[in-house]
């Protein structure tokens, strides 16, 4: 019997509560039998007691294969870290999945033109993606 590997995942952030953000872990819980870690920890700025700089988002991504970037974290990050997230992962070769937006709102361009794939608000679809594109 062969045991399914287990993804590094890196699900972008702005160091501020975001449903959404939780909404994808939740999303990928719920898939029997797929093995994955979060490399992100949101918590690390309540730990601290102030907002950590940008850098520690690229420790948090470093050892992800892969980042998931959720269009409504992205529409909300005011101070760009988002942007810098996905350029230190497309300079250091991670492949980018976008979840599009709730409703009628457009995805960002910018995360059209960094990402592998753009994907539903869909558990199953998500894994897809991440078995498609993981390392």
């Amino acid at each position: 019997m062969t045991s399914e590997k287990s993804f590094k995942i890196f699900v972008a952030h702005t160091w501020e509560y975001s449903e959404s953000y939780y909404r994808v872990s939740r999303y990928l819980n719920e898939i029997s039998g797929f093995k994955h870690e979060n490399t992100g920890n949101m918590d690390l700025w309540s730990s601290v007691g102030a907002k950590p700089p940008k850098e520690a988002l690229l420790k948090q991504m470093v050892p992800a294969e892969i980042v998931i970037v959720n269009s409504e974290v992205f529409k909300r990050d005011i101070e760009g870290l988002v942007s810098y997230i996905m350029d230190e992962a497309e300079s250091c070769g991670k492949p980018i999945i976008g979840i599009d937006s709730w409703g009628p709102q457009l995805i960002s361009p910018l995360i059209n033109a960094k990402a592998k794939e753009i994907i539903p608000w869909d558990p199953l679809k998500m894994v897809e993606a991440i078995r498609r594109y993981g390392a």
